[in-house]
């Protein structure tokens, strides 16, 4: 498990979890394969960041480590 939190925006600066819900998706699909992390704890309380988190990010990060793992 890892504990995480960022800040979503509408354009990345490169750092991790800043950026597009398909960026934190891919960063996150990368510490699964790096690191064998398999859950991932948002560490916030900001409704509209959690309600974006388990609609897009979380599905495509678990599409993404699919293939990858196909």
């Amino acid at each position: 498990m890892l504990n995480i939190n960022g800040q979503f925006t509408r354009a990345g600066d490169g750092s991790f979890l800043n950026g597009m819900p398909n960026e934190w998706a891919e960063q996150m699909a990368e510490v699964t394969f790096n690191y064998g992390i398999s859950t991932f704890i948002l560490g916030t309380d900001d409704p509209n960041a959690i309600e974006l988190f388990g609609r897009e990010v979380a599905p495509l990060t678990r599409e993404l480590v699919s293939r990858g793992r196909g």
